[in-house]
């Protein structure tokens, strides 16, 4: 049921990997630990810009800053900020969850 937790696909560079342990474990902690209100973040991200909501989408993915700079062609710089500001337009606390909100975007919200 969880086997996404185990293996990754990457869209972005097209590799299949296996995460460690540890990065399973920080995963299952952040999920256990984030109190999202998906329903109130879905709203919000109609406020993301059409390169946010790019940037957002990779992050679903699990795209790395360098792999989505690669991707959209642009600076990690400039990543980092559209990061940013994602999590505050999202109200979220880190990139793992606005990830989240990514994934369950991509699951249920549309």
């Amino acid at each position: 049921m969880l086997d996404w937790l185990m293996t990754g696909d990457s869209r972005v560079t097209g590799a299949r990997t296996t995460r460690t342990s540890a990065q399973v474990q920080a995963i299952a902690t952040e999920l256990s630990n984030v109190r999202l209100n998906l329903g109130m973040s879905f709203a919000k991200i109609p406020a993301l810009s059409s390169r946010e909501a790019e940037v957002f989408h990779l992050l679903a993915e699990g795209a790395s800053n360098r792999a989505i700079s690669s991707q959209l062609r642009i600076t990690e710089r400039t990543v980092k900020a559209h990061v940013g500001r994602i999590l505050a337009k999202l109200d979220v606390e880190s990139r793992t969850q606005a990830a989240i909100v990514a994934f369950a975007w991509r699951v249920f919200g549309r």
